[in-house]
């Protein structure tokens, strides 16, 4: 077998997601000069940029007139502890922003009475949600709930609230726990003029199923973010040791 040689920028690009790592680099906080990179580790500048470029291309960094190039900054979720989209922008530095596209009334179909189990052609609300951050789209997203649990939902404030908030403190619901299903996906053109991306490109798809305590389903969500303002982490954990940890 042929021994594998990588090519300088596959090397150009592994160092600087090491470099990344090994530094903490925090968002916003620059690389340094490409020259240094350069000389520290012996390649030359066109290699490096072509790495650069293709981790800007990947929403990971971003160039500055005048001032280098920079750790994107990106929105960090934890599918592990859910919390409100505010609370978890706030978290990230972020200001958040949500624009209701549209909430209506419709019939239960027969993929969503797998998950919300109620039959076919009850009534749900679905809620049409735009994320923003710093004021640019960052997540569209559509959620659907049982009509009957939730009279008057319509009525309720949520531009300025979280729907957990109102399920919460209007409705008295407990909400235990989420089922969540991360995976890749195209946009379609309706959802990339949305977020501001050419149809067909990668995206995040966060599929969630949330619960009361009584396991009852109050809401489905399907989510779609843009990959280059989204992060999504969560501890992973041996299962061959006592605790389930290293």
């Amino acid at each position: 077998m042929d021994h594998f040689t990588p090519r300088p920028r596959e090397i150009a690009l592994e160092r600087l997601q090491a470099y990344i790592l090994e530094h903490n680099l925090q968002p916003g906080e620059a690389l340094p000069p490409e020259r240094d990179l350069c000389q520290a580790w012996g390649i030359n500048r066109t290699t490096l940029r072509s790495a650069i470029s293709r981790m800007e291309a990947s929403g990971r960094l971003f160039a500055v007139q005048g001032s280098g190039t920079r750790l994107m900054h990106r929105l960090q979720r934890s599918p592990e502890n859910l919390s409100s989209f505010a609370k978890a922008a706030f978290s990230s530095g972020f200001r958040p922003d949500t624009r209701i596209l549209s909430i209506k009334k419709t019939a239960c179909s027969a993929f969503l009475s797998r998950y919300l189990r109620k039959e076919s052609g009850e009534t749900l609300y679905e809620i049409c949600r735009l994320r923003l951050l710093d004021e640019a789209p960052a997540l569209a997203d559509a959620a659907y709930l049982p009509a009957d649990l939730l009279p008057g939902l319509e009525d309720c404030d949520l531009q300025n609230r979280s729907l957990f908030q109102i399920l919460k403190e209007n409705y008295h619901f407990q909400l235990r726990q989420s089922t969540v299903k991360i995976s890749l996906t195209h946009v379609t053109e309706e959802e990339g003029a949305l977020l501001e991306l050419p149809a067909g490109s990668a995206a995040f798809q966060i599929v969630t199923v949330t619960e009361d305590t009584d396991g009852t389903p109050i809401e489905y969500c399907r989510t779609i973010g843009r990959a280059d303002k989204l992060e999504l982490t969560a501890p992973l954990y041996w299962a061959d040791t006592e605790d389930g940890r290293i």
